[in-house]
Parts: structure tokens; C-alpha cells; sequence
């Protein structure tokens, strides 16, 4: 199981790629940047509004015993 590690709020300095919707990252704009240890180190960056909602999904999904 991933070890999450830190979750920042980081400013571009660059354009990216949202790990969530694959859109751009616009430089200059915040996002967040998470990073987790599994068997090897992951980071991830997300536009705020689609870490909200995988927070939201991961949150339904694991919180919620009677889903399945």
C-alpha cells in the first residue's frame, strides 16, 4: 500500500499536466503536488478543482462500507 508522504500547494513555475484530467497546467497558476512511497517514489499533480474531486471519490469509495 502507497505511503502518502506530503501534499503541497505549489505556484508553476512551468505548464504541467494534470495526473487527473490530462489538461494543461497552466505556468503561473496553483496546483497541488502530492507524493507517496510505494515501492518506488510517485508524485502527482493535480489542478485544485480535480484533487477536490478525487478527494471526494477516494473518500465515497473508502469510507463507505455498503457501497458494494
Amino acid at each position: 500500500m502507497a505511503t502518502h508522504l506530503s501534499t503541497d500547494l505549489v505556484q508553476a513555475r512551468k505548464e504541467h499536466q494534470c495526473d487527473a484530467c490530462s489538461k494543461p497546467i497552466e505556468a503561473s497558476k496553483l496546483y497541488e503536488r502530492s507524493t507517496y512511497r510505494d515501492d518506488e517514489f510517485v508524485t502527482t499533480k493535480m489542478h485544485l478543482e480535480c484533487a477536490r474531486l478525487v478527494d471526494v471519490a477516494v473518500s465515497i469509495i473508502f469510507d463507505t462500507d455498503d457501497i458494494f
